[in-house]
């Protein structure tokens, strides 16, 4: 639905921003691996190492942002999946009644229910019956496999949005070892100004 393609959006969005907090970083600690190969410049080393740092917390909260509309759509999609499941509880229950009592009234063929009507009427009436109960029945079961469908749709996009979900986690212990690294380096340079 709408709410997803928009999930998806901002998901998408997100990771852009992500990826330019990181490339920027990447820069970053590019140029401190310079600044180190050359005379020590400490203000400069301190003013990368605070870029550093910034650039890390953008990233950190890039990957809180895109956990939060994880969890989102995943609370979505279990809305979904247990709406579907009651639905299909409810379909399920009515076709095991069909099926129950056409099992209580035995064998009925249709041409034995049209020949013993007494007038055409009553041979009309019954035949619009059979009719509409055959339609009905080939609703309920079109119904049932069309919600069982809609749930492995809802289980294939919750397996999905979690496993995403631990690769945002996975990133996000990646970077918060990046801004310890980060934190230690500034304390080291601030110990040797």
């Amino acid at each position: 639905p709408a709410a997803a393609q928009n999930v998806q959006t901002e998901l998408r969005d997100s990771r852009a921003r992500l990826d330019s907090i990181q490339a920027e970083r990447a820069r970053l600690q590019r140029e401190m691996d310079g600044l180190r190969t050359r005379v020590r410049d400490a203000s400069r080393e301190l003013v990368n190492i605070e870029r550093q740092r910034e650039t890390s917390r953008s990233a950190l909260q890039e990957l809180d942002f895109q956990t939060e509309l994880l969890n989102e759509n995943i609370e979505e999609a279990q809305r979904l999946h247990d709406g579907a499941q009651r639905r299909l509880r409810a379909r399920t229950a009515d076709l095991h009644q069909r099926v129950r009592s056409m099992y209580k009234r035995g064998r009925v063929h249709t041409i034995q229910v049209l020949l013993t009507s007494q007038t055409f009427s009553d041979l009309l009436n019954r035949y619009k019956y059979l009719h509409m109960m055959a339609k009905y029945d080939r609703l309920v079961v079109q119904a049932v496999a069309r919600i069982e469908r809609e749930m492995a749709v809802h289980e294939q996009e919750l397996r999905e949005s979690l496993r995403r979900l631990e690769g945002l986690r996975d990133e996000k212990a990646t970077e918060l070892a990046q801004l310890e690294r980060v934190e230690r380096q500034r304390q080291n340079a601030l110990s040797q100004v």
